[in-house]
């Protein structure tokens, strides 16, 4: 090969390389946003769950951030809340926070989950919902999930 070829080929890989995306490893941190209806919580039970998201690969759940968009109301429900946890541990991520009409949560109405957690593959992410009467009765209320996750890295 020509020195001109090499020089060509060096400076074509290495403005590949510069313009590639950076790589996308094991433990880079991504949020996950979910919303979440009123009408999803559609048991005739004054307790539902919603799953929010499953883990795959050993990820750490690092934060869950709940912004409450609308009111929860309707029916006869006086008291409305909802937590984020797992099976077992309903409000390991957010602990049951009103959602209820009228309850402020602070300008943002942004309620941070507490502490860090590790889990299995396939561990399901639920919001768990309990109100004074039945949660099918609700006729208004929407949730965004902001949900902090990682991978570890293989072999970890």
């Amino acid at each position: 090969m020509g020195r001109k070829l090499k020089a060509v080929v060096l400076a074509a890989w290495f403005l590949a390389l510069c313009l590639a995306p950076p790589p996308a490893h094991a433990g880079a941190a991504n949020w996950v946003k979910v919303s979440v209806l009123y009408s999803h919580f559609d048991a005739a039970a004054t307790t539902d769950t919603v799953t929010l998201y499953t883990t795959r690969g050993h990820q750490q759940i690092h934060q869950v951030v709940m912004r409450r968009d609308t009111d929860f109301a309707g029916g006869s429900i006086t008291t409305y809340t909802v937590s984020v946890g797992k099976s077992g541990a309903t409000s390991k991520y957010l602990p049951a926070t009103d959602v209820f009409t009228g309850v402020s949560n602070g300008d943002t109405n942004a309620i941070v989950g507490q502490g860090a957690g590790s889990e299995a593959d396939g561990t399901a992410l639920i919001a768990t919902a309990t109100a004074s009467h039945n949660c099918s009765t609700a006729t208004a209320g929407k949730l965004t999930f902001y949900i902090l996750v990682s991978a570890y890295p293989p072999g970890a």
